[in-house]
């Protein structure tokens, strides 16, 4: 029967329904690959591998139909004469979560244990598999497991925010540093109007991030709270203040300078600061901070000076020098704060600020001849009468030339500083602008009697001979002692320095003294053609009452010219006097002792040196102490080399200068060296601390009146250190204000310096 039987092509019917099924898997597996997001085209990379893998295999024993099953079913991967699935083996290396049944085991078996050598059914078994359960949940974790993960997605886009948050945190750190390194204040009632918020928004335009976040309307200004920027502040000063005190503490010595104010609030502020020296014999003043008192009695500023000193991480063993002006309370020798520092250091030398004691030796010749005194106060009054009302200020400047300079008020509290106003009063055209003001006030309708009385005595003594001659006078000694005043302000000198210049400026009067009345007398007597002043004069003598006779006649003299130089002679004599006095301290003279050493002048005795600075206490530490013969051997060594080398060595000044010059001269004459940087170390004046008052009135002023301590300070260091300010990592101190709180770190990004 069979021949009666059409045969058909074998296998020809399930071949083109395997070719079908495979076309429509081929196309679902390139639609699902074309919805995956990832960077790897997985289709390709199957053929490729089932390419080179056909080709290594093929002759190996596999049937010839494979390369057409291969066409069919990409995923057939031949192995060792058998072949493999693909896309199961990988999701089973993989460990992906695949469905666990008796059909799923047999496939497994079958395509990726033991592997599929069946050739007679081969292309029925490759579509049955190719439906299979385990076959589509593989398919679906190999084409996905490119796909990025949603929690991955989160993440980024978390890290993205944080970066950008960054940025805007870098602007607030930057704007509020520029802010205090100027001075300017930050915030105003409304916070959208204070400086701090419309600098932010002026940089907006630049920063797209900051733009945007100002923008935002949840968690609106959470970062500008006033608490934010005073904890940025404290962080800044901190950081510069930590780096100043490092400076401290690794020059060991070091010297406090005190001096107190008031404030806008009439709260006493006390102003520290520190001098220390370098090994390079650098010299350096420090401002730390000021720090309100309610009292200014010794035990308190000593509680203050011990809790500062303690608070900056120094030791009061490694001070110095302390230096103040002469009030009681810090320089009283009995319980003055001098005195209490030194019962705990005694080789803690107390210095009489230079600039104070100038000002004292001027009070003193004015204060205490009358007829200065009381020329001084009519100048006072006069320059007062015009600048306390508007009105005649500006009729006065109607009377003025254009070139000619304005009048300065007296400075209350520095004697020195008062020539400014001196010297404008004397200058030609103010003067005769000035006598004209003051008969045009007295003769004016519009003026009261009270105003009219004082304009025309005014007018009376500014037409005396004796007024003009005072004026001239004062002006030249006040010259002399201003130019003193000036270097004595100079934060590098150190006292034995201060104390030649203030020797220099003593000769230089006693030289006007006796050289320079003609000049004062002729320069006088112009004053009579030029402004109308009247003629000089001897004054009568008025007869002394019987009661207060002492049968002593009054000198008479014989010319106006010898009663005037009488006068002359009487102010500089006091001036003098008081030069000599002011400046003779036992801290000076002990100083100089020691720079005599130095130059080997006087065969000073190193014993006066070592017997002051070498502890006798047991607990303490002898390290500090100087070797006697060390020293001097070294000081003969060092004169020695300096005379060789034609260096002239007349003070500390050149010692320094000449030390400076090589760093091995420092290491060979290190014990010499030692001996100079503690006399650098001893200051002169307190006029760091007079500076930090100027930066007090600039920045509590009386709209910033309400400003706390903390915040004072803070803003007073950066203010101050404006070069240092520049120098701030700005990185570190971010990190450090994120690593505050786990609320910072989950908002602003942390990126490694």
């Amino acid at each position: 029967m069979d021949k009666y039987l059409v045969k058909t092509p074998r296998n020809i019917s399930n071949e083109s329904e395997t070719r079908t099924s495979a076309t429509q898997v081929m196309s679902a597996l390139s639609a699902t690959s074309s919805k995956t997001t990832a960077n790897v085209n997985v289709d390709n990379n199957i053929t490729r591998e089932s390419q080179q893998s056909e080709n290594e295999h093929t002759e190996s024993g596999m049937p010839a139909s494979f390369k057409r099953w291969k066409k069919t079913h990409t995923w057939l991967m031949p192995k060792s004469g058998k072949v493999f699935c693909s896309f199961c083996t990988d999701a089973i290396t993989n460990k992906f979560p695949l469905v666990e049944n008796r059909s799923c085991q047999i496939s497994k078996e079958a395509f990726v244990t033991v592997g599929f050598n069946c050739w007679k059914n081969a292309a029925q078994t490759f579509k049955s598999h190719e439906s299979s359960e385990l076959h589509s949940a593989a398919t679906e974790f190999v084409l996905n497991k490119n796909k990025p993960n949603i929690v991955d997605i989160i993440q980024e886009s978390n890290e993205k925010e944080k970066l950008e948050a960054r940025i805007v945190l870098r602007a607030i750190f930057t704007t509020a540093s520029y802010l205090a390194r100027q001075g300017l204040s930050f915030r105003r009632e409304n916070a959208k109007e204070s400086n701090f918020y419309k600098l932010l928004e002026l940089r907006s335009h630049d920063i797209p991030e900051l733009k945007a976040w100002l923008n935002r309307k949840k968690y609106e200004h959470s970062w500008l709270h006033h608490t934010i920027i005073n904890e940025i502040l404290s962080m800044m000063a901190d950081e510069i203040k930590e780096d100043i005190l490092k400076e401290i503490k690794e020059n060991k010595y070091f010297s406090i300078m005190i001096d107190e104010t008031s404030d806008i609030k009439r709260l006493e502020q006390v102003s520290i600061c520190f001098r220390s020296v370098a090994e390079d014999l650098t010299l350096n003043e420090y401002f730390i901070g000021f720090y309100d008192t309610k009292d200014t009695k010794a035990e308190t500023l000593f509680e203050i000076v011990t809790d500062v000193i303690e608070e900056s991480g120094l030791s009061i063993a490694n001070l110095r020098g302390q230096c103040y002006d002469g009030a009681s309370n810090v320089s009283g020798k009995i319980t003055g704060l001098q005195t209490r520092i030194r019962e705990v250091e005694p080789r803690a030398l107390h210095v009489h600020c230079l600039a104070h004691s100038l000002n004292l030796v001027v009070q003193d010749s004015m204060e205490d001849i009358i007829l200065i005194k009381n020329f001084i106060g009519i100048i006072k009054d006069l320059l007062n009468f015009i600048r306390d009302s508007p009105k005649r200020l500006g009729r006065f400047h109607d009377l003025q030339s254009e070139k000619s300079p304005d009048l300065t008020p007296f400075c209350p509290t520095r004697w020195t500083m008062r020539i400014s106003s001196l010297k404008r009063l004397y200058h030609d055209a103010n003067y005769q602008s000035v006598i004209d003001f003051m008969l045009l006030t007295s003769n004016a309708r519009d003026t009261d009697a009270i105003t009219s009385s004082k304009a025309k005595g005014f007018s009376k003594h500014l037409q005396t001979f004796e007024t003009y001659f005072l004026l001239t006078t004062m002006i030249n000694i006040f010259e002399a002692i201003e130019l003193l005043n000036t270097q004595l302000q100079k934060s590098q000198l150190c006292l034995n320095e201060s104390n030649k210049l203030v020797e220099i400026s003593t000769k230089n009067l006693e030289t006007q003294r006796d050289q320079k009345f003609e000049v004062i007398w002729k320069e006088a007597n112009k004053g009579i053609a030029k402004f109308n002043v009247e003629e000089p004069s001897v004054r009568r003598e008025r007869k002394t009452p019987r009661r207060f006779d002492s049968s002593s006649e009054a000198h008479i003299f014989d010319t106006p010219e010898d009663n005037y130089r009488k006068i002359y002679f009487e102010v500089y004599d006091k001036v003098l006097m008081s030069l000599n006095t002011r400046f003779e301290t036992e801290t000076i003279n002990l100083l100089s002792k020691f720079e005599n050493f130095l130059i080997g002048k006087n065969n000073i005795n190193v014993l006066d040196i070592t017997n002051f600075y070498n502890t006798q206490k047991k607990n303490e530490s002898k390290e500090d102490n100087f070797d006697a013969q060390l020293l001097t051997n070294q000081r003969d060594l060092f004169l020695n080399y300096a005379k060789n080398n034609n260096v002239q060595l007349e003070s500390v000044k050149d010692v320094v200068a000449f030390l400076k010059s090589e760093k091995s001269y420092r290491l060979i004459f290190n014990e010499y060296t030692k001996l100079v940087r503690l006399l650098l170390t001893i200051p002169g004046s307190t006029c760091t601390n007079e500076r930090s008052f100027s930066t007090l009135r600039f920045l509590k002023t009386y709209t910033r009146a309400t400003m706390g301590q903390d915040r004072l300070n803070h803003y007073a260091i950066l203010y101050v250190y404006r070069d240092r300010v520049e120098a701030l990592n700005i990185g570190d101190l971010m990190n450090k204000f994120i690593l505050k709180n786990q609320h910072r770190k989950n908002t602003f990004a942390i990126i490694k310096q």
